[in-house]
């Protein structure tokens, strides 16, 4: 036992399987656990999940797809499993090849109902606190799996376990006849380097947020200029006793855009 334990300690990282997404300089407790994991079977993501479930000190999100062209039995017992063992499951597409990605979704969704999950949308999932926190099982469903990446990394605060199950070691995603680039650990890693709400009011050390219309918890581009302003962050360099009507004329025009005021000079 002892040859065997010393053996494999001298194992490195096998690519792919609980491979974990860490952001470089900043400590492993002040980010979620993100996790790569090849599994894509109903067997392999259960005890993958159900793993993962003992070592979660908040939320687990999971976020898989069913192939294309492959066996179609196993896409709802997928959705089932998933919907069972995670706080939040996000079924995307993984390589859907000559099938539609949205009708392989759906048959991955139909799993996840059929055992009482509820079906999000995005909104709803970054604005509801009670299903952020796991008081009942949800599903999003998002064709994009750059977005659903994202989405969970954004989602998953320290202490959450976030599993990007299916693909692992692959860095590719074949849709059609195409195959296109696609590393779900450079995507896991992108997600963790998204800006958020927290980690602009940590940086600017407080401020006002003023937004209008519904909010995905996701936003593109950060803007100082007023001509500028894009669906994301308008950072002002005004304090709040002189915000102007002109301010909350603008993001009436732009649904979707959010103003962040800070007394500190952006």
């Amino acid at each position: 036992p002892r040859l065997i334990f010393s053996g494999l300690e001298e194992v490195g990282q096998v690519p792919g399987r609980l491979e974990r997404v860490l952001l470089p300089g900043v400590s492993e407790e002040e980010q979620p656990c993100v996790l790569v994991d090849y599994a894509h079977t109903p067997d392999a993501l259960k005890n993958v999940l159900q793993t993962l479930q003992a070592l979660a000190e908040g939320q687990l999100i999971c976020v898989f797809g069913c192939g294309g062209d492959r066996d179609q039995g196993k896409r709802p017992l997928m959705g089932a499993v998933a919907a069972e063992c995670a706080s939040i499951s996000i079924v995307t597409s993984d390589n859907p090849r000559s099938e539609d990605p949205e009708d392989i979704i759906q048959q991955v969704a139909q799993g996840a109902a059929s055992i009482g999950a509820v079906e999000l949308t995005i909104e709803e999932l970054f604005g509801d606190q009670a299903v952020r926190y796991g008081d009942f099982p949800g599903f999003v469903c998002l064709e994009d799996r750059k977005t659903a990446v994202h989405a969970a990394c954004v989602l998953a605060g320290p202490g959450d376990i976030v599993l990007l199950a299916g693909k692992g070691h692959e860095d590719y995603q074949v849709i059609g006849q195409e195959r296109i680039f696609f590393d779900d650990r450079v995507e896991g890693l992108n997600g963790l380097l998204r800006w958020t709400i927290p980690h602009l009011l940590k940086a600017l050390q407080g401020g006002t947020i003023i937004q209008h219309g519904k909010q995905t918890g996701l936003f593109g581009q950060i803007s100082t200029d007023t001509r500028t302003w894009y669906k994301g962050i308008f950072l002002s360099p005004w304090p709040v006793k002189i915000l102007t009507a002109m301010i909350i004329f603008r993001l009436r025009q732009r649904p979707g855009l959010r103003c962040l005021l800070s007394s500190r000079k952006c």
